[in-house]
């Protein structure tokens, strides 16, 4: 059995934010070349901010994608030269007006292996004070949770971002940050 080699590649979108790239792949052998398409776009960083109370920061913003506001954590992508730990301190004070003590990476991993080129980079940041005031970005809206309030969103659907699930999963799994989290008789 031969690998994969990639013929060719060919963007046929380009916009600011994504480049939709049309992939032709021979597999070898006496299969045909086969064409994928995939997106590839910057990396973007999730971070799950937690006060000294134990609660988390949501927002709330117009989805075009999925054409709905949805709740999140704040989240964002990385800027050209930016490390991902840069991108999660500049995305908590953009988009909520908090700057963390301590950010702990939880990891990064391939968004989507299926369709997306680019990584997302996990976060766990430490806000040095109870519930402090937040200033949410223009177009959003924000709000302290506990997190059996988000694993209630989580089991009604209404927090929908499976890629954030996961954040909160690998904060759960982390030794430094597990404890950080007030899991109540949700978890």
């Amino acid at each position: 059995m031969n690998d994969p080699k990639i013929i060719s590649d060919k963007v046929i979108i380009r916009s600011p934010w994504i480049r939709i790239i049309e992939r032709h792949v021979d597999f070898g052998g006496a299969s045909a070349e086969q064409i994928y398409h995939c997106v590839d776009q910057s990396d973007y960083v999730t971070i799950i901010p937690v006060d000294k109370s134990g609660h988390t920061v949501l927002v709330r913003q117009f989805r075009p994608a999925v054409a709905a506001y949805t709740w999140e954590f704040p989240a964002g992508t990385l800027e050209k030269d930016e490390s991902p730990t840069a991108s999660a301190g500049r995305e908590l004070i953009e988009e909520i007006g908090l700057s963390p003590c301590i950010v702990h990476h939880l990891g990064s991993f391939a968004a989507d292996t299926g369709r997306h080129s680019n990584r997302i980079h996990n976060f766990l940041a430490e806000i040095d004070s109870p519930q402090p005031t937040l200033k949410p970005e223009a177009n959003m809206q924000a709000r302290w949770i506990s997190f059996a309030e988000v694993f209630a969103m989580i089991r009604d659907g209404s927090f929908p971002s499976q890629l954030q699930i996961a954040t909160l999963t690998l904060a759960y799994m982390h030794p430094k940050t597990r404890n950080l989290i007030s899991w109540g008789d949700s978890a």
